[in-house]
């Protein structure tokens, strides 16, 4: 951590543990700590001014997704592909809200209006479930694989907030077409 109105370093080096390295994502910051997981399945929270740990979970099934998480108002959500559950934890006291069972595996998390969405490589499925409850409003198979079960859907989803109090839109691909869905919420 480097002070660039003082000019000078803070700490230099945070030891995450042995043979850890972080996730191939950017580490979030918020407020006086950050957030990040890492290659041994730790998702961790960490004070900025020190580097100090504050809180720590690990999946002992199997590493985090390497799709990383995503911070919603006071909840950090992760996949745990080990247990195959989406998993949302307190912000500040990392302590589990709820998890959600899914088909592991997941594209990066994407929100609107208190949905997390996500596609699976699982089950081939795109995902919406509620923030709050941790319950799933919808799992959509691709129509594609109706008639082959070869198309599913690829992972990748993007949101679009929907304009003048219209719902939003879910964007998906299967191999052979793009598909538009109204938001869950």
């Amino acid at each position: 951590l480097y002070n660039f109105t003082k000019r000078e370093w803070v700490y230099e080096r945070v030891e995450l543990g042995e043979r850890n390295f972080m996730e191939g994502f950017t580490p979030t910051i918020i407020n006086d700590r950050f957030y990040h997981t890492l290659s041994s399945g730790f998702l961790e929270c960490r004070n900025l001014s020190d580097g100090k740990m504050i809180w720590r979970k690990q999946n002992m099934a199997s590493q985090y997704s390497t799709n990383g998480f995503i911070i919603v108002g006071n909840k950090i959500i992760v996949m745990d592909d080990g247990k195959r559950e989406l998993v949302a934890y307190d912000l500040e006291s990392g302590n589990m809200v709820w998890a959600e069972s899914s088909a592991g595996n997941n594209s990066y998390l994407k929100e609107l209006n208190g949905v997390v969405y996500y596609g699976s490589r699982g089950d081939g499925r795109i995902h919406a479930v509620d923030i709050e409850t941790g319950k799933h409003l919808w799992r959509l198979k691709s129509p594609d694989s109706y008639e082959d079960e070869s198309y599913y859907y690829m992972s990748q989803c993007i949101v679009v907030p929907g304009e003048k109090g219209e719902k939003g839109k879910v964007i998906v691909s299967s191999f052979s077409h793009g598909y538009c869905f109204e938001a869950a919420k």
